[in-house]
């Protein structure tokens, strides 16, 4: 697995040639309105987005276009106010960053940056004893500093006792600003300071910041560019006293602290569509998953999750990012090859938006998987109000809507709305599959359950070493009756690698699989593994070299395994042979279709007790028995019948099943029909009607009789009364 490539982060882009969504053009046009600004007053610009929209990746390349185009003008810094430990400590970071930007080619950039740093103690000050009575007063107004000037030092004079101006120097914090804003405008660059993750902060945080950039940093030349989500922002305003839970003064407020506004541009459709693929696709090699389609016409893998993605207008780079990181520690932790990676990326879009909803997944997985177990199935507009339920959202709601079409796409066999489309798909290792539900949930493979992976490795390991690997996990299903069928369907998906096996190894893995399983053919017969055991032994002897090599490994199979078992793996072809391989395989099995037909003629004229039987009657090999033997079995039975050796009823007992020594199951009247045809019974030979109940613990020949005679008037009347 290549885990050298590394998948999509969230971070920033931190250059315009990294730009993939066409947001450049919007940058720039930002900054062009930014360098009006140069040479004059303060002007707080804003830029707004959802979060994970790429805002700070459009900070980055504004600030390209200003420090590499207009290096000779301006010059940038960045304020992270969320990592200040309190408001004195975030005024001080506010004023270092300042300085830090302040050019030192020349006299006036040094005097500023030395001002700025003196008056770091005061600002601090300043900042802290501001309160929000004196912000909402004079924040906004022209000329603020000069009008606000006496009642400010007066506040600091009052309010604070940690701080005392420098005896040295004992200008009041306003004289100061004034000194430091000439400076900054003489040393002749302009200072661009970007702010971002303001919606990371705190009530008091944020008021903090918004004080000094509209106060205590309102330099001439000095402009500020903030990054923020509009909704968090408002909603963090509406908490404090200056807007008492009111959102028209919260966002009053606002408007004033940011004077040009500018609102990200939503990501396109196409955008959204082509990083979605590029995800996608990236996880894929990375897991290396081929996601090419087996047609030309379904919706290919990002086609398909696009079109299933709830409330996809409020999607984002970041939820975009954050979806596939999860989708690749998914599928690292179950193993790549053991999910189906559209349904994991589905799935993971509940269990990280809605996860209420995915943990009811499991409780509800009969519904889902459509067993009628419990009753009529779950119609859907009860589906559209579990929805609901589980996401505190009205049955009605649109979202509704998408999450119950995403579920559809998860588990086709739920009740579907005609109103609603989830295009149908194919694939392996499907959550719908009862075989892999599990497994979604446990986020590893379950106990009980084993990797396709790997059975692949070990299946592998068979087919080219003719054993089984050391400590194999497969081995240890076969051995394990509520594992079997898991591991059967598991083989099963791997039958492609037949193809490419000699037949020697094909024969050898047939018996290591038939010799784990139940030698009295239980297994075989009722766990379906013909459809593994009859492909591996039927191309076996349809590819060896001549027919003796062919005969040897049918026999030797037979020698191993039993009658009852290579019956069972021949008696259900999972495949029509072509008529050269059915013939191969007619003629390397003569052999054992001589016992079969034997043991059959045994069984027909011979009364024998019930544990002789088992396992030897005609019922024991009806799959097996081809028109080919059945035509050889009535040609030597007919003559029986001539001579009065044997009737027809004592044929059709034979055809009276039993669940065991004790117990009548049901006459096989289709079986019967093959040996001894329709239009050929004898009626008159059938002993007279006897209305009294029939015994059906009592498995003898003579009661046997009983029940096929009343079994063949009851097919007979009805024949009577169709005609």
């Amino acid at each position: 697995m290549n885990h050298g490539y590394d998948i999509h982060t969230d971070a920033e882009i931190s250059s315009i040639s990294e730009d993939r969504l066409e947001r450049s053009p919007f940058a720039r046009r930002v900054t062009d309105r930014i360098l009006k600004s140069a040479n004059g007053p303060s002007v707080v610009f804003g830029l707004s987005g959802p979060w994970g929209s790429g805002k700070t990746s459009v900070l980055k390349m504004i600030e390209e276009i200003l420090t590499q185009e207009n290096a000779n003008t301006w010059k940038t810094v960045w304020f992270t106010p969320w990592s200040a430990a309190d408001a004195p400590t975030l005024t001080e970071e506010f004023y270092r960053a300042i300085a830090s930007a302040i050019p030192t080619d020349n006299d006036h950039g040094t005097v500023a940056r030395k001002l700025l740093a003196r008056a770091v103690p005061a600002a601090s000050a300043f900042g802290k004893v501001i309160g929000t009575a004196l912000v909402e007063k004079w924040l906004g107004k022209e000329g603020i500093l000069g009008d606000a000037g006496e009642a400010v030092v007066e506040a600091v004079g009052d309010q604070t006792s940690e701080y005392s101006f420098d005896p040295g120097d004992p200008d009041p914090f306003i004289d100061r600003f004034t000194d430091i804003s000439t400076a900054i405008k003489n040393a002749g660059r302009n200072v661009l300071v970007i702010v971002d993750d303001l919606d990371r902060l705190h009530s008091d945080e944020l008021l903090s910041v918004m004080k000094a950039v509209r106060l205590l940093g309102r330099f001439d030349r000095v402009h500020y560019l903030l990054s923020y989500d509009d909704r968090t922002v408002l909603d963090v305003l509406e908490t404090t006293d200056l807007a008492r839970a009111k959102p028209d003064r919260a966002r009053a407020y606002l408007e004033k602290i940011v004077q040009y506004p500018f609102m990200l541009p939503p990501l396109q459709d196409d955008h959204l569509a082509r990083e979605l693929r590029t995800c996608l696709e990236d996880i894929a090699r990375n897991h290396e998953l081929d996601t090419t389609l087996p047609d030309g016409y379904s919706l290919d893998p990002a086609d398909y999750i696009d079109l299933m993605l709830p409330q996809r207008d409020e999607v984002t780079l970041r939820t975009i990012y954050r979806l596939f990181h999860q989708v690749d520690v998914l599928l690292t932790l179950v193993g790549s090859t053991d999910l189906d990676l559209v349904d994991a990326t589905l799935l993971t879009i509940l269990r990280i938006h809605h996860p209420d909803l995915y943990r009811q997944l499991p409780q509800l997985r009969r519904e889902l998987l459509g067993s009628q177990a419990r009753g009529k199935p779950i119609a859907a507009q009860e589906w559209k109000k579990t929805i609901a339920k589980h996401t505190q959202v009205r049955p009605n709601d649109p979202l509704t809507t998408d999450l119950y079409r995403l579920l559809m796409a998860l588990f086709p066999k739920i009740e579907r709305h005609p109103e609603v489309v989830a295009p149908a798909r194919s694939g392996s290792c499907r959550i719908s599959d009862d075989h892999y539900f599990d497994r979604y949930f446990a986020f590893r493979i379950p106990v009980r359950d084993i990797s396709d992976q790997t059975v692949r490795t070990e299946l592998t390991h068979l087919l080219t070493t003719g054993t089984w690997p050391a400590s194999s996990q497969i081995v240890e299903c076969l051995e394990d009756s509520q594992r079997r069928t898991r591991a059967r369907v598991k083989i099963l998906g791997n039958t492609d690698l037949i193809a490419q096996t000699s037949p020697k190894k094909c024969a050898e893995a047939a018996l290591q699989i038939a010799k784990h399983l139940d030698p009295h053919g239980r297994a075989l017969t009722f766990g379906h593994w013909s459809t593994v055991l009859y492909p591996l032994l039927s191309h076996a002897i349809c590819t060896a070299g001549t027919t003796d090599a062919a005969k040897e490994i049918a026999d030797n199979y037979r020698q191993q395994v039993g009658l009852t078992n290579t019956v069972c793996t021949l008696a259900y072809p999972t495949h029509a042979l072509p008529a050269d391989d059915l013939a191969k395989l007619k003629t390397a099995t003569a052999e054992i279709r001589d016992e079969v037909h034997d043991l059959v003629i045994d069984d027909l004229t011979t009364d024998r007790p019930y544990a002789e039987r088992q396992g030897k009657q005609v019922l024991s090999f009806r799959d097996f028995l081809d028109e080919e033997m059945w035509q050889r079995l009535r040609a030597e039975t007919a003559p029986l019948l001539e001579s009065d050796q044997t009737t027809q009823l004592d044929l059709a007992a034979r055809f009276v099943s039993t669940f065991d020594q004790h117990q009548i199951n049901e006459f096989h009247s289709e079986d019967f029909v093959r040996l001894v045809p329709r239009e050929s019974w004898r009626l008159d030979q059938l002993p007279t009607e006897d209305h009294n109940p029939i015994d059906d613990t009592d498995t003898s020949l003579t009661n046997r009789k009983l029940v096929a005679a009343k079994a063949i008037r009851v097919l007979a009347g009805r024949d009577n009364a169709e005609q």
